[in-house]
């Protein structure tokens, strides 16, 4: 899936094939300055989904590693704070 969307739209899978290439460690880093991000926004356009960061936090949440689980775990739970609570 990474590859196809990747290869058919070059803007929107960029993030999630960035974060599915990187080694355990950087992604580590990656998801947790996602969640910092996320965390500390005051405003999220509407489009950002188009980014593919719901891709590349599910992607997290389905690793093997129990870190990059934990982190995608706590940047998606952000999201989805910031998301319930805007008007």
């Amino acid at each position: 899936m990474l590859n196809a969307r990747s290869k058919g739209n070059s803007g929107a899978g960029s993030t999630s094939t960035a974060a599915a290439a990187a080694v355990p460690s950087q992604r580590l880093r990656l998801l947790s300055l996602i969640g910092q991000l996320l965390r500390h926004a005051t405003y999220l356009e509407t489009g950002v989904t188009e980014f593919g960061l719901f891709d590349v936090l599910f992607e997290g949440l389905n690793d093997l590693d129990t870190s990059i689980r934990r982190r995608a775990a706590a940047a998606f739970g952000e999201l989805l704070f910031y998301i319930a609570t805007q008007p």
